[in-house]
């Protein structure tokens, strides 16, 4: 019976853990980056709570406020740091999970030094999904410096066994751990992550530069005090230019480029409807301006130019 504060614009995944879990989801719109609005949650935090020993509950439904469930949109680091700092100075018991699945190897800077995203919170995820920047064909990694909850963790995900070889379980478990091939595809990928990370930010670099002539089109930077990954490389087109985004889509599919919408707004979604959203506006403009457009490491420079040359013609 608690509340999980979360971005709209995100993939369905991290919504539907909070209802697995029995919480309830409350939509808060994102910023310039596409990452968590963190003065809108703040915000919210200041004028729609109120407090008990050292609880934070929601005044319009009376329920707990747990958790604040930031996602790195695209590889785009939240600023977590702010929302840290105005926990602590507050002093509330709320945690911090990071959606970190589209961020492996982006950084932001806190205390004088570059963070790896997914290290801030309490916990952290990486997904090792096939489209992620390395991956083993599916599953993930959770990330925490809590040795107790990392053990528990690793006894739920495994089917809740007491006793490696009796079928003895102290509690309801999954079957969530990886196979023995897909870790070693995991682990041998991570040896490439450098060679990827380079090769995506030169992808990065490549269309901001050629896509700054096109007038009314644009691509989506990273804040400043945050190192992307640049998972994937996000066309902003103006509402203004010649294509609407579905125009862009079938126009670059007429020449065998493939693009793909952005994540649409959860809180518009059928199954999440009956939740609270908090004065979402920028989100929703988003999805109908926005465009992932190429993005691999696999792309030569031959490729990115074909890309470009086919946004204006």
């Amino acid at each position: 019976n608690t509340e999980v504060l979360i971005p709209t614009l995100t993939f369905a995944a991290p919504v539907n853990a909070i209802i697995y879990n029995n919480a309830y989801p409350i939509f808060f719109d994102v910023d310039k980056y596409h990452t968590l609005d963190v003065e809108q949650v703040i915000n919210f935090l200041e004028n729609e709570t109120y407090e008990k020993d050292k609880q934070v509950f929601n005044a319009k439904t009376d329920r707990k406020i747990s958790c604040i469930l930031p996602v790195h949109t695209w590889g785009n680091v939240c600023d977590i740091p702010s929302l840290k700092d105005y926990i602590n100075k507050r002093d509330i018991s709320i945690s911090i999970v990071e959606d970190a699945s589209e961020s492996l190897g982006s950084t932001i800077r806190f205390e004088g030094e570059d963070i790896h995203s997914g290290t801030l919170g309490e916990f952290g995820v990486i997904s090792f999904n096939g489209n992620k920047i390395i991956t083993s064909g599916g599953g993930g990694m959770i990330l925490t410096n809590n040795q107790d909850k990392a053990k528990e963790a690793k006894h739920l995900i495994s089917q809740a066994k007491i006793d490696p070889i009796r079928y003895v379980h102290d509690k309801v478990g999954f079957n969530y751990g990886l196979t023995n091939i897909q870790a070693a595809l995991g682990l041998g990928q991570f040896k490439n992550l450098d060679s990827f990370l380079n090769r995506k930010k030169e992808i990065h670099k490549y269309y901001i530069e050629e896509i700054s002539h096109i007038d009314g089109l644009s691509i989506l930077e990273a804040p400043e005090n945050c190192t992307s990954n640049y998972w994937l490389n996000i066309l902003k087109i103006e509402r203004s230019f010649k294509r609407n985004r579905e125009e862009m889509m079938a126009h670059l599919e007429s020449k065998s480029i493939q693009t793909r919408p952005i994540w649409f707004a959860n809180h518009l979604q059928e199954p999440y409807k009956e939740f609270q959203a908090y004065e979402i506006s920028f989100a929703v403009n988003e999805i109908d301006t926005c465009l992932c457009i190429p993005s691999s490491t696999n792309l030569s420079n031959e490729d990115l130019s074909t890309v470009v040359t086919s946004l204006n013609d």
